[in-house]
């Protein structure tokens, strides 16, 4: 009974932060285009590289803060983030792992499309607009936005007005 007690008490006083951490970006399975970002968070490391198809795209910045992870980790300076170009790979299927301290804590898959056909399209200018978005009745405007080598929102139309109410 001793044992038991002791084991317990040792289980609640190690903290669950214990190695804990999570990619969230990219998705499983998503679909990335564009300069975007890998990003996540991890309670104890260090450091935190990433690697695509075994390839090490080098170390992420850490530290950031992240209150949500707080109950989690015992603390906020557990995020991580690094920025890609996506268009540097071949449109398909890839395999990214993140490594704490030099140990993989999450492999997965994502897709790539070029999003200009290119690694980085410069001189291109293109305005678009979508209808129904983000909610029926409303229209989005997007432009291309060279920096991050994909579509940006810039302008959301007012939802319409009711029937019978009164516009200011």
């Amino acid at each position: 009974m001793n044992k038991l007690m002791l084991a317990v008490a040792l289980t609640v006083a190690v903290p669950l932060s214990f190695a804990e951490g999570l990619l969230e970006n990219p998705v499983v399975d998503s679909t990335e285009s564009g300069i975007g970002v890998i990003s996540g968070w991890h309670c104890t490391a260090t450091h935190i590289d990433i690697t695509i198809d075994g390839k090490s795209l080098g170390k992420a910045g850490s530290g950031t803060s992240r209150n949500d992870t707080v109950g989690i980790c015992g603390r906020a300076d557990s995020g991580f983030s690094l920025l890609y170009n996506y268009n540097d790979l071949s449109p398909g299927s890839h395999t990214i792992s993140a490594y704490a301290d030099g140990q993989a804590f999450e492999t997965r898959q994502f897709n790539t499309v070029q999003s200009g056909g290119e690694a980085f399209l410069t001189g291109i200018s293109k305005t678009a607009t979508i209808s129904d978005f983000p909610s029926s009745g409303r229209t989005a405007t997007l432009q291309w936005s060279q920096a991050k080598q994909s579509f940006v929102i810039t302008g959301i139309s007012a939802p319409p007005v009711a029937a019978g109410a009164i516009a200011n």
